[in-house]
């Protein structure tokens, strides 16, 4: 009787990395895969940053050939494309990158971002490069955002958006509407007030339910009231909002709004302005704080 000469107990071996890998007998790792999840010490880093350090890249001045060029062109394939984005979505969701925001962020830290700012001064793309960028972001959406760093982020914005502290309203010309960004009218309804006798704020933040904060022309706090010069083209074409603004700071203030248009400025509408502003002032007020 012939017996086979195929060996009944064969065993076979895997990489030792944990990747899977089956591996010929009498080797423990696939080539590369020894130092899998082992990480140098500060120590060993720094060793190994001094020896390179001065070194020339093997491959320095060397032109990459056609075909390494059409394999970098080609990318990954649709299957490792598919894998690597579920394994970074799953990635997100567990947490994993939150450490990239915020003071966790290694790129936060003043040495790190001295030292990228240092390497980027006076460099920029070339205007090919650019292109390049452009067409290929094209159509491409961005990168999905987890939900809990979306709760996160709304959050921070709603209750302390750093844009919209008073601190900041005072220095920021643009959103507190600095001197420069003062109109004529607004300096014309400045000084009929001043003629009047009557005390008012210029520029006043009023902060928004939300976020963020609406800027008064004029607060008179003697009355509660607000006093508003519609001279910008905006007022003219956004109606509806001055509209909604008005009606959400009496229902959340209490302070009406008297608005102003630049033809009622003129010199011959003058005491008609002045009326509407007495009448606007005096709505069921009597005593002391009537205005005469």
């Amino acid at each position: 009787m012939r017996t086979s000469c195929i060996p009944t107990n064969t065993t076979t071996n895997f990489c030792k990395c944990g990747c899977g890998t089956p591996i010929p007998p009498g080797n423990t790792w696939v080539r590369g895969h020894h130092r899998r999840g082992v990480k140098h010490t500060k120590e060993a880093r720094e060793k190994i940053s001094k020896t390179l350090k001065g070194n020339t890249p093997w491959n320095k001045g060397i032109p990459r050939t056609e075909e390494e060029r059409q394999a970098i062109s080609r990318g990954i394939s649709e299957e490792e494309r598919k894998r690597r984005s579920e394994r970074t979505k799953k990635g997100w969701e567990e947490g994993k990158y939150d450490f990239m925001y915020g003071e966790t962020n290694p790129a936060c830290r003043p040495e790190v971002r001295e030292k990228i700012g240092n390497a980027w001064c006076g460099r920029s793309h070339t205007e090919e490069t650019k292109e390049k960028i452009r067409k290929a972001r094209l159509g491409k959406p961005g990168r999905p955002f987890p939900e809990n760093l979306k709760k996160l982020f709304s959050k921070r914005m709603k209750e302390d958006n750093p844009m919209y502290r008073k601190e900041v309203l005072e220095k920021h010309p643009v959103l507190n509407h600095g001197p420069k960004f003062i109109s004529e009218g607004e300096d014309k309804v400045a000084k009929i007030l001043q003629d009047m006798k009557i005390s008012y704020e210029r520029q006043k933040p009023l902060k928004k339910a939300v976020r963020g904060y609406y800027m008064l022309d004029f607060f008179l706090p003697e009355y509660n009231v607000i006093i508003e010069f519609d001279g910008h083209h905006s007022h003219v074409e956004n109606p509806e909002r001055d509209k909604e603004r008005d009606e959400y700071i009496l229902k959340t203030y209490g302070y009406p709004t008297l608005r102003i248009k630049s033809l009622e400025l003129n010199n011959r509408n003058r005491p008609d302005l002045i009326e509407k502003i007495r009448r606007f002032l005096n709505g069921g007020k009597t005593g002391e704080n009537k205005v005469n």
